[in-house]
Order: structure tokens, then C-alpha cells, then sequence
């Protein structure tokens, strides 16, 4: 979600500051994914913003966030540019 976060805004270099908090609305994803979908893969790997290593699975990453989209009834996602360590430490400190 990340680099797809970073490929929609065209962000370069990649920047976790401006893509933590980030909100993409499915129009954004949709965009995005067809941007991609539409190049070949050597192609891809030149975006501004994208991660070379991931420009071969980026297409199905792009999908599957719309069927977790269509599955949740939700219009766009809030990206974390986090790990789930951090939010369990950051759980953590909300107890009491």
C-alpha cells in the first residue's frame, strides 16, 4: 500500500512522512492500478515513486486492495507507512 500510496502521488524519493497518514480514495486505486496495469513491467519498474522490486506484484496488490475495499463497503484506506510493531507498542501504551 505503500508504494502504490508513493506511485499515485508520485512521490520521489520515497518519503514515509508524506505517505504515513496518507488517505487514497478507490478512485485514486482504481486510477492507479489501471496506470500500471497498462505498462509493461520494465516499464513500471521507471514510475516515479515505485519500488523496483515490487513492480511485478504491484497490479495484484492494487487489486486486492479494492476487494478489500468492496468487501468492507469502504471508499478509500488511511496508509500506514508503520509496521505492526508499532501499532501493537502503540497499543500497548493506551492501557491502562
Amino acid at each position: 500500500m505503500t508504494t502504490l500510496a508513493a506511485v499515485a502521488r508520485a512521490i520521489v524519493p520515497y518519503e514515509g512522512e508524506r505517505v504515513h497518514g496518507a488517505t487514497l480514495e478507490r478512485n485514486e486505486i482504481e486510477a492507479t492500478a489501471e496506470q500500471l496495469r497498462s505498462v509493461p513491467v520494465a516499464t513500471r519498474r521507471n514510475l516515479p515513486g515505485m519500488e523496483p522490486k515490487r513492480a511485478d506484484v504491484i497490479v495484484a496488490g492494487a487489486e486486492l486492495a479494492l476487494l478489500v475495499l468492496d468487501h468492507l463497503g469502504a471508499n478509500g484506506v488511511v496508509i500506514s507507512d508503520r509496521g505492526v510493531r508499532w501499532g501493537l507498542a502503540l497499543d500497548l501504551g493506551r492501557q491502562p
